[in-house]
């Protein structure tokens, strides 16, 4: 979430259909990320014998699909939301309509 805020800002994004892109771009990337860091507490783990050239790919792979239905059920949230309440104040600022 902070690393999407702190995009939004320096890129100075003001258009909710770029916003709607990187809150996608964002949620995907949090899923990888999140996968990475497993694998990589896997592989130091001392009880377990795991191979890194297997474990990250594998994690990256499932999560890499996981993550785009993640960004796909997101934005098409998000997107609802727009269009149920387009008067909200919350879509003035698109950095503020992700946290719905």
């Amino acid at each position: 979430y902070y690393l999407f805020r702190l995009s939004i800002k320096l890129l100075n994004i003001q258009n909710l259909n770029i916003s709607l892109f990187m809150i996608g771009l964002f949620s995907w990337l949090s899923i990888v990320l999140a996968s990475l860091f497993c694998g990589f507490e896997i592989i130091f783990s001392p009880n377990t014998k795991a191979n890194a050239e297997y474990i990250i790919p594998l994690l990256l792979a499932y999560h890499a699909i996981i993550g785009l239905i993640e960004a796909l059920v997101t934005v098409g949230l998000v997107s609802i939301m727009k269009k149920a309440y387009p008067h909200s104040k919350y879509w003035t600022n698109p950095a503020l309509a992700s946290i719905l």
